[in-house]
């Protein structure tokens, strides 16, 4: 933020290890993805706006199943017992961040039963977004029943703005594109590619991300 360079290295998920340190010149957005990134005090405060992403815990099993096995060759079992090792500090440390976050993300299969059959899993998810400052949720709604074709329901809205929207169905992502240019009319600013977005659910976590951005940096120009 100070505009300093500084020496970062990634971790690469399908791998499971660290990748080589790279230097970075300091802009004035910055992106911090991580399992503690809204857990220290002293990131949260210079953060303008922040997000959770949770995934319903059988999904999330199966998930990471397939990534251990297809990236790095673990069997079932081992992955089942690291995921029960993590279970006691994943409530401990990584749940409790729910609070912190402007946003919350939670990906949950429609159907239970479906999980581990040959039906696609793309079209058995929904979300479920809660947005802490809702204002435009309004704007948000119109796009995604009227253009995206959604089902949408609100599961909690209260008096301080903050908002719980349900969300299923197939959506593709010209369709998203065509949503975000009624919200986000100048968003052609933070994305280079001409689509833009992927399909599903993936594409509309996009969306109120950049969102929340654009709201984010309006704030911070005032």
């Amino acid at each position: 933020l100070d505009g300093e360079f500084v020496k970062v290295r990634s971790y690469n998920h399908k791998t499971g290890t660290f990748m080589s340190e790279v230097s970075q010149r300091g802009n004035q957005v910055i992106l911090v993805s991580g399992l503690h990134s809204l857990y220290p005090k002293q990131l949260l405060d210079v953060q303008d706006v922040s997000f959770f992403l949770e995934i319903e815990e059988d999904l999330r099993t199966k998930l990471k199943i397939e990534r251990d096995f297809q990236g790095r060759r673990k069997d079932k079992q081992k992955t089942l017992e690291e995921i029960n090792k993590r279970k006691s500090d994943g409530k401990k440390y990584i749940e409790p961040q729910k609070n912190n976050a402007d946003v919350i993300f939670k990906l949950s299969p429609i159907n239970k039963e479906k999980i581990d059959s040959d039906f696609p899993l793309e079209k058995n998810l929904k979300l479920q977004v809660r947005i802490r400052n809702g204002a435009y949720y309004h704007e948000l709604l119109r796009a995604l029943i009227g253009i995206c074709d959604l089902q949408v329901n609100i599961e909690e809205f209260d008096e301080r703005g903050s908002i719980e929207l349900d969300i299923q169905g197939e959506v593709r992502p010209e369709d998203i594109r065509l949503a975000s240019s009624m919200i986000v009319p100048h968003l052609d600013e933070f994305i280079e590619d001409q689509a833009g977005f992927e399909e599903g659910m993936l594409g509309i976590m996009q969306l109120v991300t950049m969102i929340e951005i654009d709201q984010a940096l309006r704030n911070r120009k005032r």
